[in-house]
């Protein structure tokens, strides 16, 4: 799960959605109430590069070390570092007993199609 996803996700939209997500592939739609606890802002395509410049300047506003000193903060309370060890080491332990199982085959075989996804 990209950026620990599935120990982060609960936080956001609670255990049981996070669940609904993680193994039933439950999908949050920006507009919805549940796609608003993870996007902080909705904007059409052609206002994306706009949207994006603003939050960078609310970010670097007060200089470039105070968002990264709060943001370190807020992940310490929220996520100490045990707690991240934890579960990287239940994540690898269980991917590797998965790797190259035939239920992963079959699972990368119906989901993942390199050839038509775009970088």
């Amino acid at each position: 799960m990209p950026g620990a996803a599935n120990m982060r996700l609960p936080r956001f939209v609670g255990e049981r959605l996070a669940r609904e997500a993680i193994l039933f592939d439950r999908m949050f739609y920006a507009d919805t109430p549940e796609g608003r606890l993870i996007a902080n802002e909705v904007v059409a395509a052609d206002e994306m590069d706009l949207a994006v410049s603003r939050c960078i300047e609310r970010a670097v506003g007060s200089g470039m070390v105070s968002p990264g000193a709060n943001r370190k903060a807020i992940r310490q309370h929220t996520e100490p570092l045990e707690a991240l060890r934890k579960y990287l080491t239940t994540y690898a332990f269980e991917r590797a007993l998965l790797h190259l199982s035939d239920q992963l085959i079959v699972n990368l075989e119906r989901h993942w199609n390199a050839r038509q996804r775009k970088l």
